[in-house]
This record gives structure tokens, C-alpha cells and sequence, in this order.
């Protein structure tokens, strides 16, 4: 069985949080709701990855201001 390191960030504005729909086309759980995050890159912290996630998918840049592990 293959493991992956997964990152996944809460982005909070006030009150609201931040989800985002899966692409209808997606090859997994297509148009499902889901927080920004995914697979760390090679040496890439989850900070980081959180960061990287968040730009590629959603076009916002993020602050990391709390983590939980």
C-alpha cells in the first residue's frame, strides 16, 4: 500500500470558511465539496503545501496562523 503526506488548510474570513466543488470532470469524487489542499511535494512542509495548494487551486494567497497535526 502507497502512503501520501496530505495537507489540507481551513481558510476562515470572519465568520465564513472556504470550500470549493470538485470539477465535474474530476477522475475522483467529481463535484463533491472539499477544503483546498493535497499531496506534499517531495521536502515540502505542510505549511508549505497548504500555501501552494491554495494559489494553484483557488488563486488566493494564504497566511498560515495555526496548525494542528
Amino acid at each position: 500500500m502507497q502512503h501520501f503526506h496530505i495537507a489540507i488548510a481551513l481558510i476562515w474570513q470572519g465568520k465564513k470558511v472556504l470550500v470549493s466543488r470538485r470539477r465535474a470532470d474530476a477522475d475522483h469524487l467529481p463535484s463533491l465539496w472539499e477544503f483546498p489542499g493535497g499531496k506534499c511535494d517531495n521536502g515540502e512542509t505542510p505549511q508549505q503545501c497548504c500555501i501552494r495548494e491554495a494559489r494553484e487551486e483557488l488563486g488566493v494567497n494564504v497566511e498560515i496562523t495555526g496548525q494542528r497535526e
